[in-house]
């Protein structure tokens, strides 16, 4: 079982939601977390993050947020403690919010598409990504974008952060999915793209083989 839910902010501060809003819907120590944010993006973001989880987990698993705790690994992937067979992935950028929900392992990340980084290409990412990057026949903002969120992605499934080097793996992007090899091998991983919004790239990682079509959120689905 594989599914993706996203939200937009913008959208949400519209509906101008109270704080009595999320007091109700995120854990106290998250919401006393996020009003000591002075700024009220971050502190909007934080609460509306949580707020999609713990709404993910009622609606699919029938979980309530009152028994059970979010823990993080020792390289900060959340996790449910205790669950074996429940797992969960957000990720945020811009004016976007989406999280992943899943039976098995999975990663999940969303990158604004802006000016591309070569400069950062160049110095972490494998010699033949750098190669098609730097091909002018391909050089484009949207594949740099491609390969640097199927990355992350990756590496948000392994739950390793950035221990694992960007350049330990190679990613190849095809039209709605991409591969990855590692050591030279083919990994057994489904990797799609997620489509939630014009200038954004988002991934989802798993070793299922599900494919989830993002659903839209708004306050009131929280």
């Amino acid at each position: 079982m594989l599914s993706i839910f996203y939200l937009e902010i913008d959208s949400a501060v519209g509906e101008k939601p109270g704080l009595s809003f999320f007091e109700s819907r995120v854990k106290r120590a998250t919401f006393d977390e996020a009003m000591s944010f002075r700024n009220d993006k971050v502190r909007l973001t934080r609460l509306l993050g949580e707020a999609v989880v713990w709404s993910g987990l009622r609606k699919l698993f029938g979980m309530e947020k009152e028994d059970c705790r979010i823990r993080r690994s020792e390289h900060g992937k959340p996790y449910l403690e205790g669950e074996r067979q429940v797992y969960f992935n957000i990720s945020h950028s811009g004016t976007y919010i989406v999280c992943a929900f899943s039976d098995a392992e999975v990663g999940i990340d969303i990158e604004k598409i802006a000016s591309p980084r070569y400069e950062v290409a160049r110095r972490f990412f494998h010699p033949e990504e750098v190669r098609l990057l730097e091909n002018g026949k391909f050089k484009n903002e949207s594949l740099f974008y491609d390969i640097w969120v199927v990355k992350e992605s990756f590496l948000k499934y392994k739950g390793t952060g950035l221990t694992c080097p960007l350049s330990s793996f190679q990613v190849n992007i095809f039209p709605g999915k991409a591969l990855i090899y590692e050591g030279g091998h083919l990994l057994t991983l489904n990797i799609r793209e997620c489509p939630v919004a014009e200038g954004y790239k988002c991934y989802v990682c798993s070793p299922l083989k599900d494919v989830a079509t993002p659903v839209r959120w708004c306050l009131q689905d929280l």
